[in-house]
């Protein structure tokens, strides 16, 4: 999980342009500042191309938290 963090935190900053953002597996939208449907869709396709993988529809609409994209990546990459 720690790897994937580190792995998902210059995302989150790059995307929504705060260094200051601390991933943690409870980091939910509602936590960051300029998280919008369009910042999300950025974020999903950037974290697609670190992690070599496709997420399907499905995936992405019951993510509540950082924690709940963690466990798909977890999944797509093992």
């Amino acid at each position: 999980m720690e790897e994937i963090i580190t792995r998902l935190t210059p995302i989150l900053h790059r995307v929504f342009e705060n260094n200051t953002i601390v991933v943690t597996p409870e980091l939910a939208a509602r936590d960051v500042e300029n998280w919008t449907s369009m910042t999300n869709v950025i974020f999903i396709a950037e974290v697609e191309n670190e992690f070599k993988i496709k997420f399907h529809f499905r995936d992405v609409m019951g993510l509540k938290n950082i924690g709940d994209l963690i466990k798909i990546i977890q999944k797509k990459i093992s």
